[in-house]
């Protein structure tokens, strides 16, 4: 548990840390800073990252107005840590396997906690969902509360609709 302890320690000091790596500064902040600097979204057809913004630009459009430039990592950092809240209160975490993964993960988890991109958030957010149907003290607040993030996941990273759909038919048709 300590060795989960300095993982999560770790990954909050590099989620503070400023955005770095190319992508975060071209495309991911470089579209909120244009947004804010012309006062709207207008087309722009010489920047072909430009015209990919989705959701999670409109994110980093929020931090950026706050002054946090980190926003985005900051939010994936405590996306990580409400799926080890999640894995804890459920028992889940009683498979000593859940802390082989999280130490044998985290180079990716340093590298995406400390992007702006919102990649961690809905697999997180798809995984719970998926997890919650295996949960034994099963409510209507947990199912609703699955399928709003699966629909969040969905509308962050368009590239999750396969796997959403997937997940919301299996909260469709689990037995509880």
């Amino acid at each position: 548990k300590l060795l989960l302890f300095i993982l999560i320690l770790l990954y909050l000091l590099s989620s503070l840390s400023p955005p770095t790596d190319a992508d975060s500064l071209d495309y991911h902040l470089g579209f909120g800073k244009l947004v804010l600097q012309l006062g709207g979204l207008y087309p722009r057809t010489d920047w072909i990252h430009y015209r990919l913004a989705g959701s999670g630009e409109y994110i980093n459009v929020i931090g950026i107005n706050w002054n946090v430039d980190n926003l985005g990592a900051l939010m994936q950092f405590f996306s990580v840590l409400i799926l080890l809240i999640f894995i804890n209160a459920y028992g889940y975490a009683k498979n000593k396997t859940i802390y082989m993964l999280s130490v044998l993960s985290s180079p990716i988890l340093l590298f995406m906690i400390n992007t702006q991109k919102y990649q961690i958030m809905p697999s997180i957010g798809l995984s719970i969902a998926l997890m919650s149907c295996f949960v034994e003290e099963y409510s209507i607040l947990l199912g609703i509360l699955a399928v709003i993030t699966c629909v969040f996941s969905v509308s962050a990273k368009v590239s999750f609709i396969i796997t959403g759909l997937i997940v919301i038919l299996f909260l469709l048709c689990s037995p509880r």
